[in-house]
């Protein structure tokens, strides 16, 4: 296959192709293409439902929980230090 006979559309296609391949996550690769901020990915390891973040491949899930974990802990230091 010669690559320099394929118009742009064809060799985008190719590629992000051979990236879901190699990372197994076209459902992400669409979701960047359509502009998507969240997309349904593998589970993660504790379970939960696979959505996951274009940007990071994290669980939203487990991104929401340690956010509220950070914020208990550094609004209760900060009330603390504050009186």
């Amino acid at each position: 296959m010669d690559l320099t006979s394929l118009d742009t559309e064809s060799l985008l296609t190719l590629t992000r192709r051979l990236l879901a391949v190699n990372r197994k996550s076209l459902p992400r690769l669409e979701a960047l293409d359509t502009g998507k901020h969240i997309y349904q990915g593998n589970p993660c390891k504790y379970g939960h439902s696979g959505k996951r973040y274009t940007n990071s491949q994290k669980c939203v899930s487990c991104h929401k929980h340690t956010t509220v974990e950070w914020r208990k802990k550094h609004v209760e230091s900060r009330n603390r230090s504050s009186t």
